[in-house]
């Protein structure tokens, strides 16, 4: 089974790490197309200011389609809330 896309997000969809390290840059689209889960912290955060990155850094519409997910599991944390998504 192939590690999940793991991410941390805050409120506002702003990407904060990506594999457990500081998000730099967005996500490349090549990454999300062939990810088979995806592990998403939602932090209770939100983030000011233009310069920060989204979880793909491109405007919308930006897949070439649809990717649909079901929900695998739900954690809270102290930081926040995990999800974990199967791809379908």
């Amino acid at each position: 089974m192939p590690f999940p896309l793991r991410v941390t997000i805050s409120l506002d969809a702003v990407l904060l790490t990506r594999g457990g390290r500081p998000a730099k840059r967005a996500i490349p689209l090549s990454r999300i197309l062939e990810a088979a889960e995806l592990e998403v912290t939602i932090l209770p955060l939100l983030i000011g200011g233009r310069g920060s990155n989204t979880l793909t850094g491109q405007p919308c519409p930006f897949l070439p389609g649809d990717i649909r997910w079901k929900i695998l599991f739900t954690k809270e944390t102290p930081g926040g809330i995990v999800v974990r998504y199967r791809r379908i």
